[in-house]
């Protein structure tokens, strides 16, 4: 059985300077490095933790947190009918490794899957996943 690692992101002013501090909090070093980001798979606590460049929001370094999650997402023209505005589409599962939901998504004349489709996939895989921490209760 797969372990679930939890997502947690932290944004930093600079990913080279801070993967130091992280490797020796952790013990490891990055799965994955390029520029503006580093991917840590932490064993334990089982824990996937990166570090993506940018400047900090009102969070102050918190980016997110959550579950991870194999998708894709893209766009469809939508056939003999096309309006011009292509389809948003995504599709995926959660949690990566070990898949309790499928979710498929098209928004209609939505046009790009990352700005239409993929938010309402992240609110009914958010969903489901409260509901059985609800029904573990």
């Amino acid at each position: 059985m797969a372990v679930l690692r939890p997502h947690l992101a932290l944004t930093v002013t600079d990913v080279e300077r801070s993967i130091p501090f992280y490797e020796a909090l952790f013990g490891t070093t990055p799965e994955k490095v390029k520029p503006g980001y580093a991917k840590f798979s932490v064993a334990e606590p089982a824990l996937n933790f990166t570090l993506n460049q940018g400047e900090r929001s009102e969070l102050g370094a918190f980016n997110h947190a959550g579950i991870q999650v194999a998708a894709k997402t893209g766009t469809a023209q939508n056939g003999v009918n096309n309006t011009g505005l292509d389809d948003a589409v995504f599709t995926g599962f959660a949690p990566y490794g070990n898949p309790d939901i499928a979710v498929g998504v098209v928004v209609k004349g939505g046009g790009l899957g990352a700005d239409a489709s993929a938010p309402v996939a992240v609110q009914i895989i958010k969903a489901y996943m409260n509901s059985l921490r609800s029904s573990a209760k």
